[in-house]
């Protein structure tokens, strides 16, 4: 693993071995800065000392109805993550509902890569925190973060002694940094980010599994059905990550608007009143998902501390 010495600013090459896709044309130009509008490199190339910003964080998964009524009833395959440990960071894996252990799946890989990105925290320092990164660092980012939630479910199949098919699950991620907050995506599920008081979704909208459109962390995985990005982190106070289960009350269909409910969330994650038990209480509330598909339900939020009013 390369790490960065100190007072010097590595620039890495992406992985040959994978080609991340290129972001939709009108989030990376509205996400990342132009050239011109980059800060100049200092003559000194010691990371600059900007204030470090303060995150709460709270996460839940429920099963859904659907999984109760099976027979015999079936586990839920959604796995939520919002960790503010250290740089803060959500995860969200969404098991195939077709596949016999992607539970473990899912829970393996958001164990594996927030694993990953505590490992890797000199070069996410660089990339999300210098003012001065280039898009090329967040594509290795990215790169590597897929690779290895790829390996986790490979070295699963292989303990395991069954296809890797078993194993697959969706994969949401984000990652906060001083300058940029980060954004991955790899089948269906929402990202949201939360500017100014307004929240809307960031990335590509996902379709269900049984249209055949959705994609998964797998051994079928091909360049160009996963996304990521990156967001100025300026006046950002708020993410969030969420299955297709639980998109399915919180966020329009076709992805164009956000609950007034996800903002009243975030407010109270930011203020510390609402947190892991406040969330799953949403999530299993019956009469809430009433008429929605009963699939499970996950979401992990961060938000900027804030005191209460």
């Amino acid at each position: 693993m390369h790490r960065a010495a100190p007072g010097r600013t590595v620039r890495r090459k992406p992985a040959t071995t994978r080609k991340a896709p290129a972001a939709p044309a009108s989030t990376r130009e509205a996400l990342v800065p132009a050239p011109s509008e980059q800060a100049p490199e200092a003559a000194s190339s010691v990371l600059p000392e900007l204030p470090a910003r303060s995150w709460h964080g709270a996460d839940a998964a429920v099963v859904g109805t659907s999984h109760l009524r099976a027979n015999p009833p079936r586990r839920c395959q959604d796995v939520a993550l919002a960790d503010t440990g250290g740089r803060a960071l959500a995860i969200v894996a969404d098991g195939a509902g077709s596949a016999a252990v992607s539970h473990l799946g899912a829970a393996a890989v958001v164990a594996g890569v927030r694993r990953l990105c505590r490992t890797l925290e000199s070069d996410l320092a660089l990339t999300l925190d210098a003012p001065n990164a280039t898009s090329d660092q967040a594509k290795a980012l990215a790169l590597r973060i897929v690779a290895h939630a790829q390996g986790i479910v490979d070295d699963l199949a292989e303990e395991h002694l069954r296809d890797g098919q078993d194993f697959r699950c969706t994969l949401l991620v984000w990652l906060t940094g001083r300058q940029r907050a980060f954004w991955l995506k790899v089948g269906d599920g929402v990202l949201v980010a939360e500017r100014d008081g307004e929240c809307l979704c960031v990335g590509p909208a996902g379709k269900g599994e049984f249209a055949n459109q959705t994609c998964f962390i797998g051994p079928h995985l091909r360049e160009g059905q996963w996304a990521w990005g990156e967001l100025d982190a300026n006046r950002l106070s708020g993410l969030a990550a969420m299955s297709d289960g639980a998109a399915e009350r919180l966020v329009a269909n076709d992805a164009s608007r956000v609950a007034p409910a996800m903002v009243k969330l975030l407010r109270g994650v930011a203020e510390a009143r609402v947190g892991r038990r406040e969330v799953f209480a949403l999530l299993a509330e019956a009469d809430s998902w009433m008429g929605t598909s009963g699939d499970d339900k996950s979401l992990a939020l961060l938000a900027e501390a804030s005191s209460p009013a």
